[in-house]
């Protein structure tokens, strides 16, 4: 079984949101746009390092599988706590993740948890304690909760390649030294599938994810779930085919190729 695996059925941008304290136009509601700026995100009062986000799906039967935090002033010494149930104080819950630390790589802001497998709950709940925070605050604009699409089983092909998108001034002095200004940068994937099955992995799970997409959506590219570097390789942002699906093998109606780029959201 391949690794890669893609999300956009996001909870946290059309559940109801809850939060232990928030400070004044920094409410929880603002996780569910689409952009990562500090100026969108949930963030708790000066001073509070310690947060808990509750998503509620609004039904028992939700399938969550993949839990993310992104774009976030988290530090590498952040402590994140999942947990999945169907009572809102998570006495008995579904699913406890315990205390997940080193999930946050510095320059990265984001923490990513995988769960074993489709676990059925009404809510999610993340708690947050980071000490270390240099801004004595949470802030967290963007957050993924919910199910990934099949993997696909031939998985990734040799098309695959990981970059970087460079906004800067350059600035060239009459000596001919550069002074570079680097405005902002995002991380980018292309992503290729060169075998899919196209009615167990194409239709309801690539193409359903493009078309959800069309129009801004996040999705959430977790390239190798079960890699240590999953915290610097995950990417939540704007995907786009890059070419039309394709048939890899003549007369095999039921087979597939796609490629597409999703480029992290900002």
């Amino acid at each position: 079984m391949a690794d890669a695996m893609l999300g956009c059925m996001n909870a946290a941008t059309w559940g109801t949101l809850a939060v232990s304290a928030a400070s004044a136009g920094h409410g929880a509601d603002l996780i569910k746009t689409q952009h990562g700026a500090a100026s969108h995100a949930w963030q708790t009062p000066g001073g509070d390092i310690n947060g808990r986000l509750r998503i509620d799906a609004g039904v028992d039967t939700f399938p969550w599988r993949a839990l993310g935090l992104f774009r976030t002033n988290l530090s590498p010494g952040a402590i994140v706590t999942w947990m999945l149930g169907n009572d809102t104080d998570f006495l008995t819950p579904v699913y406890d993740s315990g205390p997940l630390a080193s999930t946050v790589m510095d320059g990265y802001g984001q923490s990513v948890h995988v769960l074993p497998a489709d676990i059925q709950a009404r809510y999610a709940h993340v708690d947050i304690l980071d000490t270390q925070n240099p801004e004595a605050f949470l802030s967290v604009p963007l957050v993924y909760a919910g199910p990934m699409i099949p993997r696909a089983r031939v998985g990734l092909g040799t098309g695959t390649s990981h970059g970087r998108d460079r906004d800067e001034l350059v600035t060239r002095s009459r000596a001919g030294q550069d002074y570079v200004t680097l405005r902002s940068m995002r991380r980018r994937w292309t992503v290729e599938f060169p075998t899919l099955d196209a009615e167990g992995e194409f239709w309801p799970g690539i193409a359903e994810v493009e078309r959800v997409a069309a129009d801004g959506t996040n999705v959430l590219l977790i390239p190798f779930p079960n890699s240590v570097q999953m915290p610097r390789e995950a990417v939540f942002g704007r995907l786009a085919a890059s070419q039309d699906a394709g048939w890899p093998q003549v007369n095999e109606v039921r087979q597939r190729s796609w490629s597409g780029i999703i480029v992290e959201r900002l």
